[in-house]
């Protein structure tokens, strides 16, 4: 490496130090000639609802300058522009973007102070509802025209600096206001437009928000534009949801709903529902008991306040079974909505309405992870739930009962005491239930229908004669049929019921033929077929009740029976018989099937035949054929 000499260095630096001597003179005559920088001035602030707006676009409308899509939101809500100093004030208008991962449907508006005058550099300018309400009313009191149309109009310049002049008079109405309705303020210096804040659960001036948000979902309006508009016309602020969070929504008292808009419009409000259940990443969100705040807009937008975020569920049709009605227009009607998600993959929002109980719960999905999900619900009614059961043979059935008591089977009747028949049931949940006739002849004095629970009774003491029983007595049988039959509560329930059925008592126990001799038949005809049969075919028979199902007699029962020759049909009260006497067409025929079957016919004359079917030694059917035409009964 060569080193310069000491005098070389020193000539050296001489030359460089005139050389930037001569080149600093040029540049600063060079300079004077160049017009001074236009000065500017950053506007930012947050734009927020409750929650932030995030992905939005701002415009940006000023003293002299303006500018589309100056800006747009971030993750947080915040945004930043720059202006001309000179332009400010600038009027700001805030479209599109999410809040809460729902799309916003708002138009926001806002206004960045200061003027051209001034030397800021900084200027905060918030984008909420009450920067835009606060900016419409100023406009309305001293424009007399919409905030839309100002912020377009070809007067905007002319009519900026009225505006911010109105603005602070507009600003403390509205502050006045939410104050005297008892809203949360964050501190006393608190300005819509210029405090700053994050939008955030633990911060004052969203929670604000989020209170002012609650309260215009509760006012009825469609719309926060309908809302604005609705406030300039009465000057008049709704009043806040009160926020017990340790208080559960009592139960609902709204009715079931046709469709999907009346179920939205129903539930629309707000209400503090428990998480009665809570697993994967909602968990930490919704602790099991913990109390959540939640809100239902007409629209169907769904607002669920979490433990630290919030949670915006919008409905939009995905099949015609969203809704869904089980048992309408009854007193046990459950309406049930279901939201999917953005992509119509899965669920993300399930909710349900008993009318009866007024339990409302809502059942969000994929909270934090696809297996987060929580249960949310109301308060519900304590009430005894009514039912009405179908009645038949030995069956009755209750109108008006509990839910736990909607009907009676027979197991067994008895009839040891004379004018006394009581019924019995197989055991329940709440014991055997009896019912209970005591007799005078043919005429029912009081009835008890009772069991461990409940008791309901007619003509006994006070209470009102009993009314709607029919009794026949049929050789070895007694039907009790009873329609509409009033019974007063006794004990276990508040209100009474109305009985309908048909019970039977058999004087001997059914029974069916135990074996055949075909010898008491003279006449084989065939190897299943015998004719000219006697009483000796088989043994003496009486069937259980078997049901008409043919020959125009509906809702009756009957019984066929055999007691020496005699092959009796009994339907209801009418009897048709038949002799075992050894004529020609008195027959006994066994037919082969998957089950072993034999049919027993005894006839007097093919023009009144009575025929007995058995399956495995259980008579199953019954029939007659003669002058009232083919009447079949079946099990």
């Amino acid at each position: 490496m060569k080193y310069l000499p000491s005098s070389a260095l020193s000539a050296c630096c001489v030359t460089a130090l005139l050389l930037a001597a001569c080149h600093n003179d040029h540049d600063n005559q060079h300079n004077s000639n160049t017009p001074a920088p236009v000065a500017s001035t950053t506007v930012s602030g947050v734009a927020a609802v409750g929650s932030a707006i995030n992905n939005a676009k701002i415009d940006l409308n000023c003293n002299g300058y303006s500018k589309e899509s100056a800006a747009t939101t971030d993750n947080q809500g915040k945004w930043q522009a720059s202006v001309p100093t000179s332009s400010l004030p600038c009027a700001i208008r805030l479209t599109g973007g999410r809040a809460a991962d729902v799309a916003n449907q708002q138009t926001l508006y806002s206004l960045a102070q200061g003027s051209g005058n001034n030397n800021a550099r900084q200027v905060t300018a918030n984008i909420t509802p009450l920067t835009d309400l606060a900016l419409a009313k100023a406009v309305n009191d001293s424009k007399g025209i919409a905030l839309n149309d100002w912020y377009s109009s070809s007067s905007f310049k002319a009519s900026l600096n009225d505006i911010v002049s109105q603005l602070d008079r507009s600003l403390s109405s509205i502050l006045a206001q939410l104050k005297a309705k008892n809203y949360t303020l964050p501190a006393t210096s608190f300005n819509p437009y210029t405090s700053v804040f994050n939008a955030a659960l633990d911060d004052a001036y969203d929670q604000l928000l989020e209170q002012f948000a609650a309260a215009i979902q509760q006012s009825g309006a469609a719309s926060y534009t309908q809302f604005r508009a609705n406030y300039l016309s009465s000057n008049s602020i709704p009043s806040p949801i009160t926020d017990t969070t340790d208080t559960v929504s009592e139960a609902l008292t709204v009715a079931g709903s046709k469709d999907t808009a009346t179920f939205l419009n129903a539930l629309a409000g707000s209400y503090q529902l428990q998480a009665v259940s809570s697993a994967g990443g909602a968990a930490a969100e919704f602790p099991v008991d913990s109390i959540h705040q939640v809100s239902i807009s007409k629209d169907g937008l769904v607002t669920i306040k979490g433990k630290e975020q919030s949670y915006s569920y919008q409905y939009k049709q995905h099949t015609l079974s969203d809704y869904q009605r089980s048992q309408p227009d009854t007193a046990n009607e459950v309406d049930a909505l279901t939201f999917y998600n953005a992509a119509g993959t899965g669920v993300a929002l399930y909710i349900k309405y008993d009318v009866a109980t007024g339990y409302l719960t809502l059942e969000p999905q994929g909270i934090a992870g696809a297996e987060g999900a929580v249960k949310l619900a109301s308060k519900k009614r304590t009430v005894t739930p009514v039912c009405s059961n179908q009645a038949g043979d030995d069956k009755l059935a209750f109108t008006g009962a509990p839910s736990d008591f909607c009907g009676f089977s027979k197991e067994a009747s008895a009839n040891t005491i004379a004018d006394y028949y009581q019924f019995t049931s197989t055991a329940g949940n709440n014991g055997t239930t009896y019912v209970k006739f005591n007799m005078s002849g043919n005429s029912v004095q009081s009835l008890m229908i009772e069991n461990n629970k409940y008791a309901f009774n007619c003509g006994a003491g006070s209470q009102t004669p009993c009314a709607g029983i029919t009794i026949s007595a049929v050789n070895n049988y007694k039907q009790f049929y009873l329609k509409d039959v009033k019974l007063a509560a006794v004990t276990g329930a508040s209100s009474g019921i109305t009985v309908n059925g048909l019970l039977i008592h058999f004087n001997t126990a059914p029974t069916s033929p135990t074996g055949f001799n075909t010898s008491a038949c003279t006449k084989p005809v065939t190897a299943s077929t015998w004719y000219q049969c006697g009483a000796g075919i088989t043994a003496d028979f009486t069937s259980p009740v078997l049901k008409v199902k043919t020959g125009g007699v509906t809702d009756s029962s009957c019984v066929i029976s055999k007691s020496g020759n005699m092959v009796s049909l009994k339907v209801n009260g009418t009897t048709y018989t038949a002799n075992l006497n050894n004529e020609e067409t008195d027959a006994f025929n066994t037919f082969p099937s998957g089950n072993f079957t034999e049919q027993l016919t005894a006839a007097e004359g093919f023009s009144s035949r009575v025929d007995a079917k058995w399956t495995q030694g259980k008579i199953t059917g019954a029939s007659y054929y003669g002058s009232a035409g083919l009447i079949a009964c079946l099990q």
